[in-house]
């Protein structure tokens, strides 16, 4: 019976030497080619913004704690909320602000009604309360106020191109909550990164973070 020896594995050269098929070389080249463009990124001061552009783009946590809600994000379009009240403690991660540990509180519609009516002239629009602060609660991580639809004088601390395309989901039942996302536009900011491109002129907020850190 004839065999024939599978282009991709090993060849014996006849001379008991075994090397390598094009193919096998081909890959082991675009591997080690990978690999140091990778390196060269850690190494060319861009990590920090990826990392950062990374935990933009998308949200997952779970928490413990006590409440009852839900909220639906549509990017810019909509944030529907209904519930009561939820305080819980969360693992995860869902941006550059917030990830690791932390601690937040969230105020459903339609209760978030009444306080609104003393925080806005709009309170009908207002849907949705949440604030994130770190596990000791010692400062704020992020402070979301949610209306109906997203304006950038109703948010003037929040990107406009952040929330355009920023889709999550979250709920807190009883003592158990969690909350998944995703934002399409962030994860083309993350890849685009690699190539020095910043089209959500975030990464310099990052390189001015790290530059005016406090040394050790």
């Amino acid at each position: 019976m004839v065999t024939t020896a599978h282009p991709e594995k090993n060849l014996d050269n006849g001379i008991g030497i075994i090397t390598s098929s094009p193919i096998q070389r081909m890959k082991k080249i675009r591997n080690n080619t990978l690999a140091l463009l990778v390196i060269a990124a850690i190494f060319s001061g861009c990590a920090t913004g990826r990392l950062a552009d990374l935990r933009d783009c998308g949200k997952i946590s779970i928490g413990v704690g006590a409440g009852l809600g839900a909220d639906v994000g549509l990017g810019a379009l909509v944030h529907p909320s209904v519930g009561i009240l939820a305080k819980t403690y969360r693992v995860g991660s869902e941006s550059r602000n917030v990830y690791s540990v932390w601690q937040e509180g969230e105020i459903y519609y339609p209760v978030v009604f009444f306080p609104a009516l003393f925080m806005t002239d709009s309170p009908w629009a207002y849907s949705y309360n949440r604030t994130c602060m770190d596990w000791s609660q010692q400062s704020l991580a992020e402070k979301n106020e949610k209306w109906l639809n997203w304006s950038p004088m109703r948010n003037p601390g929040e990107s406009g191109f952040h929330r355009a395309t920023d889709f999550e989901a979250g709920v807190t039942l009883g003592i158990v909550a969690a909350r998944v996302g995703l934002n399409p536009l962030e994860c083309l900011d993350f890849l685009l990164g690699f190539c020095g491109l910043d089209i959500a002129n975030d990464d310099k907020l990052e390189k001015q973070k790290a530059t005016h850190a406090p040394g050790p």
